[in-house]
């Protein structure tokens, strides 16, 4: 699986890769609700590799970009595919972010160009972005919508005004091939992720590099943060994923396991209750990631509390007890 999505109410899921063929042979995309578990949607119509998800803020759209040289737009509701933006260049790989009104959409191209459109109207912008020198990997409006960051494969991470599309300033002042970016819920601070297994904060007023590193064992494929800010995933080639609480940067339990190949894709729900997961060996995994999510499975399958006893044997259990609300 190339790529995974939650919507902003974290009910919807969705997820594609290059090998979940649809019907004509064409390169499906799966839409499902993340508490039944049960199917939504399924849409169809891509002609390659779907390597990029995202749902509108607003939840009625989902957007996909592709290998084919083209981004489209379904509506959720219906499954129909609203519009198609055509890049007009060739590039594998479409990293993309939606502007948080829902109005604009910016994606990167493998000659470091960045390419927008009205999201409406499928209008693009007068202008291309450029000034990368290799391929962008990685596409992020901050949270207010006024400031978009783009990284590379040359070893910069850019800055540009949302409003005027002009460049505010370049990150580069490490040595590292950039392939995810993030920022924190505030909009103060972004998150880099590289090839070096490094994952990196960046102050964005200043540009200046926090001191403090995650270091990882291998390639950082992508990076994830809830709304609140204070949960950080991160996923790498290593197939393993990993939560992280932002202010301190400690690990929050231990790594989640189970892909037996590349963990391609990776993102958190906004109430970091849920992580969905992609891998190279074609497998989406639903992981629940909150005490309260754990608390409802537990009432779910047991109907009952805890007992006296088994809060007894198990001491972590007192502070988080259960309560099933039973009848």
């Amino acid at each position: 699986m190339l790529a995974v999505a939650f919507s902003l109410d974290g009910r919807l899921g969705a997820a594609s890769g290059g090998d979940s063929r649809a019907s004509g042979g064409s390169y499906a995309i799966t839409i499902w609700d993340t508490t039944t578990r049960q199917l939504m949607q399924t849409l169809e119509g891509h002609q390659q590799d779907v390597v990029d998800l995202a749902f509108t803020h607003d939840g009625t759209r989902l957007i996909s970009s592709n290998s084919d040289q083209s981004i489209a737009i379904w509506e959720i509701a219906t499954g129909n595919r609203l519009l198609t933006l055509d890049l007009g260049v060739f590039s594998a790989f479409l990293p993309f972010d939606i502007s948080p009104d829902d109005q604009t959409l910016v994606a990167g191209t493998l000659d470091g160009t960045l390419f927008g459109w009205n999201l409406s109207t499928g209008v693009p912008l007068a202008e291309s972005l450029s000034g990368h020198t290799r391929d962008v990997t990685a596409v992020a409006f901050s949270p207010s919508g006024d400031m978009l960051a783009s990284a590379s494969l040359d070893g910069s991470i850019r800055l540009w005004d949302s409003t005027s599309w002009q460049p505010i300033r370049v990150l580069d002042s490490i040595d590292s091939e950039f392939s995810a970016l993030t920022f924190t819920s505030d909009g103060s601070t972004l998150i880099s992720g590289g090839r070096d297994s490094i994952v990196r904060l960046w102050d964005v007023e200043s540009g200046l590099l926090d001191n403090r590193v995650i270091e990882l064992t291998d390639e950082i494929t992508s990076l994830s943060i809830s709304t609140d800010g204070l949960t950080l995933l991160t996923a790498i080639y290593g197939n393993d994923l990993q939560l992280w609480d932002v202010p301190t940067l400690r690990p929050i339990g231990g790594p989640l396991l189970g892909h037996d190949n590349l963990a391609t894709a990776a993102i958190i729900s906004p109430e970091a209750d849920y992580v969905i997961s992609g891998g190279a060996d074609r497998h989406v995994f639903l992981w629940r990631t909150s005490l309260g999510a754990w608390k409802d499975l537990a009432c779910q399958i047991a109907n009952r509390d805890f007992t006296a006893l088994e809060t007894e044997r198990y001491p972590s259990l007192t502070q988080y007890r259960p309560d099933c609300l039973l009848p």
